[in-house]
């Protein structure tokens, strides 16, 4: 087509009526009222508009709540906030999540049961344990169910398991922190610590004292698992508290 084909048919297209439009579209004045209601109905930014939660906690919906998320710097957020978006333990927080005892009292946490570490000699350890420390043995092992050399121990009313088994932790002092309170260890509490370090001193076990200023020391067994010896257990002697999060 010419230049003058082409701006003629540009201006007839510009006059065309809605009607020819609507046909060449195939749009409706019915669906664009439509459109046009559903965006009136949208917030705009700066809108505040309450938002509607419903969770479910493992049964039926709960009736929704209205939650107002506005503040002067930032808008409230719209819509239906469904149970498959929102974790009961983000609910905390607004007081929609349902109230329940601690796990720990569900289950009943009575105490320690016992600790676990894993040697490398049997014999050396059980020397260092049961000869050095005098923690006696506990007969009720199942040697046979067990598909390991080991042996369990009594400290006071809990236990030590030793297990003569491959140790993923390196076993060389050049590798682990010189204060054993800066390793994985477990604690042990007594009534008189000054026994203790004077066998130690006898038997050449190097300990270090606690950072925290309390009465207790740490050191390590000949596979370099740490312990903790502490004096005094007072907390165990105040009508057995349990300390719970505010």
């Amino acid at each position: 087509l010419g230049a003058e084909q082409v701006e003629s048919s540009r201006m007839s297209a510009a006059s065309a009526s809605p009607a020819s439009c609507i046909v060449a579209t195939g749009a409706s004045p019915a669906r664009d009222a439509s459109r046009a209601a559903r965006a009136a109905a949208r917030p705009r930014f700066g809108d505040v508009v309450p938002r509607v939660v419903s969770v479910r906690f493992g049964g039926p919906a709960r009736s929704p709540s209205l939650v107002s998320s506005a503040s002067a710097d930032r808008p409230a957020h719209a819509g239906i906030v469904d149970e498959s978006c929102v974790h009961g333990s983000s609910l905390v927080s607004t007081g929609l999540a349902p109230t329940a005892a601690p796990l720990c009292e569900q289950i009943g946490v009575q105490g320690v049961h016992h600790v676990a570490v894993i040697v490398r000699d049997m014999k050396r350890s059980m020397d260092f344990y049961h000869r050095l420390l005098g923690f006696p043995v506990n007969p009720d092992r199942p040697h046979d169910k067990l598909p390991y050399d080991g042996a369990w121990l009594m400290m006071g009313p809990e236990m030590i398991h030793l297990m003569e088994l491959p140790n993923p932790d390196p076993s060389d002092l050049e590798f682990r922190p010189t204060h054993g309170g800066k390793d994985r260890h477990f604690c042990v509490g007594v009534k008189n610590l000054k026994p203790l370090t004077e066998a130690l001193e006898k038997e050449n076990i190097p300990y270090t004292a606690s950072r925290s200023g309390r009465p207790a020391v740490f050191f390590r067994d000949p596979d370099c698992n740490t312990l903790e010896v502490v004096q005094g257990l007072e907390w165990r002697d105040e009508n057995d508290r349990n300390l719970t999060l505010p």
